[in-house]
């Protein structure tokens, strides 16, 4: 067994994906949002 991290991730038009990591580190969110994101992540 591994941990692992699926991102809930909200698009504008009500569609929901599920991006995978295997950590929580900031440059996987990065990579999933973009390095120039603005607004607020919920936990």
């Amino acid at each position: 067994m591994r941990t692992a991290y699926f991102w809930r991730v909200y698009g504008e038009e009500d569609e929901i994906c599920f991006p995978y990591s295997s950590n929580r580190n900031v440059n996987n969110v990065k990579a999933i949002l973009g390095a120039n994101l603005t607004g607020v992540l919920h936990g």
